[in-house]
């Protein structure tokens, strides 16, 4: 999932196909309709609690797969709602295909 969604924006190489920036995750949010349930403020606060640059990757822009499963984890608890990983998954894979579709 999380290597799904990092090379699902056109053009990411080397490195930024292996890391999630913020546009990334927002669209994820989106997808997901999450803004539904969360501010994009509380989405914002999340990212960065979760993209603390002493997890070795020295950066805080971008999530590594570490910082990422933080940050689904920390959502989860502020949407206080269980969320299935195989609907996950396909709202993922979905994302994916019509990134993709729209490069054709």
């Amino acid at each position: 999932m999380f290597f799904c969604l990092s090379a699902a924006v056109a053009g990411a190489v080397g490195k930024r196909s292996r890391t999630i920036d913020f546009k990334e995750y927002t669209l994820l949010l989106e997808h997901l309709g999450l803004y539904k349930k969360m501010t994009r403020f509380e989405a914002h606060q999340i990212f960065k609690k979760a993209n603390r640059a002493d997890d070795g990757d020295g950066d805080n822009a971008e999530l590594v797969l570490g910082e990422f499963r933080q940050c689904m984890e920390l959502i989860a608890q502020h949407v206080a709602e269980p969320v299935s990983v195989d609907i996950l998954l396909h709202s993922i894979f979905g994302l994916y295909a019509t990134t993709h579709a729209r490069e054709v």
